[in-house]
C-alpha cells in the first residue's frame, strides 16, 4: 500500500526526525566500506495494527408509505415494503441531498388512508354499540333476530337432508359412466389385437400408389424445368457474350475515330453498346437467381414427396399387421379407465362422508341456533359483556392505527442524514420496498485484522483512517470488535472484523469507497530513539554501535522501551545527538546491509554488519 511505504519512510528518515549519515571509511587498495547511522532524537514511538476496509454508514433506515422506519441490515436496500397501496403525490428530495429532522420527503394520496380510519371509527361504533346493548339487556328485535336464526338452522338442516340424497345419486351416474368407459376401452384393446382390416390395408396401398405417382410427377416436372432453365440460360449467357462483344467493337471504333464528328458518334455507340452489355448481364444475374430459386422449390417438392411416400409406406407397414403402439395405446387407455372407476368409487364414497359430515354440522348449528336464541331472551353473560369491551378495545387501537396510518402518508426524516436512494415517483403507486433510503450517523469503516493484532486492539483506541481514492486521511476511534472470526484465508491467517466509527469524514468520502485503516495500539511521546534496525541482542538485553567523532564504532548496551517495526524507545544508554550504526555497504557494492535486528531475527529490510575496519569486530553476513 502507497500510505504504508511512504509512512515507513517517513518515520524513519524526516518524519521522526532521525538523520542518516555515511560515514566513508580509510582503505587501500580494494578494501574499504561505509557506515550507515543515525542520530539519537528525541520523537514519539507509535505502534499500529493495519488492515484495509471500506466506508459504510453507522444506519441506514427505509421508509415506506404506511409504516414506521425500518433499520436496514445488510447491503440491500430493495426490501420492507408497504402496508396498503398508495398514490404518491409529491417527492421532494433526491438521491444525495442532506436533510433535517422532521423535513417532509414525500408525500402520497390521503383518499384511501381517509377511508380507513373511517372504517375503523364505524367498527369502533359497532363494537360499542355491542356494548351498550348486551350492557341494557336484549331488546324485541334481538329476540326476533335469535328467532330468525333458529329458523334458518333447520332450514339449512333440511336442505343438508335434501342434498345428500341428491350427491348420491350423481356420484352412482358418475360410477355406471366410468364402468362404461372401462367396458369400452377393454373392446377396443380386443380389436388393436385382432389387427387392421382389409380395407384398411386396401386404403393403405392406395396411399403408397398415389404417394410414389407424387414422387414420379415431381421428379419429372424437376427435370424438365432443369432443361428448360439450361436452354435459357445459355441464350441469356450468349447474350451477355454479344453485348460484351459490340462494347468492345464500338470502343475500338472510338479510338480509331479522327474527327470531332465521328468521334462524336462513336461516343454514343459506345454509350448504347455499355448500357446493353450492362443490361444483357444484369438479365444474365437475375435468371441465374430464378433458375436457383426454382431449382430449390423442385428439389423441395421431390424431397416433400419422397418423405410422403416414405410416410405412406411405412403406415401400409404398420396396417398390414398388428401395430405394437396401438396396442400399447389401447391398454393404456384400459388402465386409465380402471383408474378412472376407482376415482369415481372413491370420489362416491367420499361424496357420501361430506354429506353426512354436512348434514352432523347442520344439527350443530340448530343446536347453537338454540342456545342463542335462550342467551338472547335471556340477557347478555358476564363472558359476553367482557367479550364486548374486549372487542372495544381492539376497535380503539384499529382506530389508532389507521390514524398512524394517514398520517404516514407524509414521509418525514426521522432524523439529520443522507438520502441515498428514492424509489417513490410523483403520479404512481407506491413501490413495492422502501420508498426512500436515508443514512445517519458518522461514517464507519470495518476491517479485517489478523488474530495476532487481536490482542493490542481495544475499543476507543484512537485509528487513522486513509480513504484511498481521496488521498486523504481521517481521525476516529474503535468503537466494536467481532467475537468471532471472519475469515481464514487460503495461508490459514485469521482475521476479526473491528470497526472504526470516524470523528468526521473528509470532503468527498462516499459509502463503499475503500480504506486503509491504522490503530494506535501502543505510543510513547517526547522519549529518546533510534531506528529499531539499529538494535543488536535478545532476551531483553540488547546493544548498539555507536559511531564517535573519529568515526569509530563500539558497542553500547542500551534499555529499550516500546519497540515498533520502525523505532525504538531507548530509556538509557544514548543521548540526543548520538550516531548509531544501522549498517553498511561494502566497499565497490551497490548493496547496502544493516545491523541485526532484535532477538537475532533482524527487522524487515535489516541485515548484518559486513566488515568494519573501524573497530576491528567480527565479519557478519546476512
Amino acid at each position: 500500500m502507497r500510505w504504508k511505504i511512504a509512512a515507513a519512510v517517513a518515520m524513519i528518515a524526516v518524519g521522526v526526525g532521525v538523520v542518516v549519515v555515511v560515514i566513508l571509511q580509510p582503505f587501500s587498495g580494494s578494501a574499504g566500506s561505509q557506515l550507515l547511522t543515525a542520530q539519537v532524537t528525541t520523537t514519539d514511538v507509535v505502534e499500529q495494527a493495519e488492515a484495509s476496509g471500506t466506508i459504510a454508514a453507522h444506519a441506514t433506515y427505509g421508509l415506506s408509505f404506511g409504516q414506521d422506519p425500518q433499520l436496514v441490515l445488510g447491503s440491500s436496500t430493495a426490501g420492507g415494503g408497504t402496508a396498503g397501496a398508495y398514490r404518491v403525490d409529491t417527492v421532494d428530495v433526491t438521491a444525495g441531498d442532506a436533510v433535517t429532522e422532521g423535513a417532509v420527503l414525500a408525500t402520497a394520496d390521503t383518499a384511501d388512508a381517509t377511508v380507513q380510519v373511517a372504517i375503523a371509527e364505524a367498527n369502533l361504533a359497532a363494537a360499542e354499540a355491542r356494548l351498550d346493548t348486551d350492557t341494557a339487556g336484549p331488546t324485541d328485535t334481538t329476540k326476533a333476530s335469535a328467532a330468525t336464526a333458529v329458523a334458518q338452522a333447520n332450514l339449512a338442516l333440511r336442505s343438508a337432508t335434501l342434498t345428500q340424497s341428491d350427491t348420491i345419486a350423481s356420484n352412482k351416474l358418475a360410477v355406471a359412466a366410468a364402468q362404461q368407459a372401462l367396458a369400452e376401452a377393454e373392446k377396443r384393446l380386443a380389436t388393436a389385437i385382432a389387427g387392421p382390416t382389409a380395407s384398411t390395408i386396401a386404403a393403405a396401398q392406395d396411399a403408397v400408389d398415389q404417394a410414389q405417382r407424387s414422387l414420379d410427377a415431381a421428379i419429372a416436372s424437376r427435370d424438365s424445368q432443369k432443361t428448360q432453365d439450361a436452354i435459357s440460360l445459355a441464350q441469356a449467357q450468349r447474350a451477355a457474350g454479344d453485348a460484351e462483344n459490340a462494347y468492345w467493337t464500338a470502343s475500338g471504333e472510338l479510338q480509331r475515330a479522327g474527327t470531332e464528328s465521328a468521334r462524336a458518334a462513336a461516343e454514343a455507340k459506345v454509350a448504347q453498346a455499355r448500357a446493353a452489355m450492362q443490361s444483357a448481364q444484369d438479365n444474365l444475374a437475375s435468371l441465374k437467381l430464378k433458375i436457383t430459386t426454382q431449382e430449390q422449390q423442385s428439389d423441395a417438392q421431390v424431397t416433400a414427396a419422397e418423405a410422403s411416400l416414405v410416410t405412406a409406406k411405412r403406415n401400409y407397414a404398420d396396417q398390414t399387421s398388428p401395430s405394437a403402439t396401438d396396442i400399447e395405446t389401447a391398454r393404456a387407455a384400459v388402465v386409465t379407465a380402471k383408474r378412472n372407476l376407482v376415482s369415481a368409487q372413491q370420489q362416491q364414497a367420499s361424496a357420501i362422508k361430506r354429506q353426512a359430515d354436512q348434514i352432523q354440522q347442520a344439527q350443530l348449528s340448530v343446536s347453537s341456533a338454540n342456545n342463542n336464541y335462550a342467551s338472547q331472551t335471556e340477557g347478555a353473560t358476564d363472558e359476553q359483556v367482557a367479550s364486548d369491551r374486549a372487542s372495544v378495545e381492539s376497535a380503539t387501537a384499529a382506530v389508532a392505527t389507521a390514524k398512524a396510518a394517514l398520517a404516514s402518508t407524509t414521509l418525514v426524516a426521522p432524523f439529520d442524514g443522507t438520502v441515498v436512494t428514492v424509489n417513490a415517483v410523483a403520479g404512481v403507486d407506491s413501490p413495492s420496498g422502501y420508498a426512500i433510503v436515508m443514512q445517519t450517523g458518522p461514517y464507519e469503516v470495518t476491517a479485517a485484522f489478523t488474530e495476532t493484532d487481536l490482542t493490542s486492539i481495544a475499543v476507543g483506541q484512537p485509528a487513522t483512517v486513509t480513504i484511498t481514492a481521496l488521498d486523504q486521511t481521517a481521525s476516529g476511534k474503535v468503537t466494536s470488535i467481532a467475537t468471532a472470526a471472519s475469515t481464514s484465508g487460503s495461508g490459514g491467517v485469521v482475521t476479526f472484523n473491528v470497526t472504526v466509527a470516524l470523528d468526521s469524514a473528509p470532503v468527498g468520502a462516499r459509502v463503499g469507497m475503500s480504506s486503509d485503516v491504522a490503530i494506535t495500539t501502543a505510543s510513547v511521546t517526547g522519549v529518546l530513539a533510534v531506528p529499531a534496525i539499529a538494535l543488536n541482542g535478545r532476551n531483553g538485553t540488547y546493544v548498539v554501535r555507536v559511531v564517535d567523532s573519529t568515526g569509530a564504532a563500539t558497542a553500547r548496551s542500551v534499555e529499550v522501551g516500546l519497540v515498533t517495526s520502525s523505532l525504538a524507545e531507548i530509556k538509557s544508554g544514548l543521548a540526543v545527538g548520538e550516531s548509531v550504526v544501522i549498517g553498511s555497504t561494502s566497499s565497490g557494492s551497490t548493496t547496502t546491509t544493516s545491523t541485526r535486528g532484535l532477538d537475532g531475527g533482524g527487522f524487515p529490510g535489516g541485515g548484518v554488519i559486513v566488515g568494519g575496519p573501524v573497530d576491528g569486530g567480527p565479519v557478519l553476513r546476512p
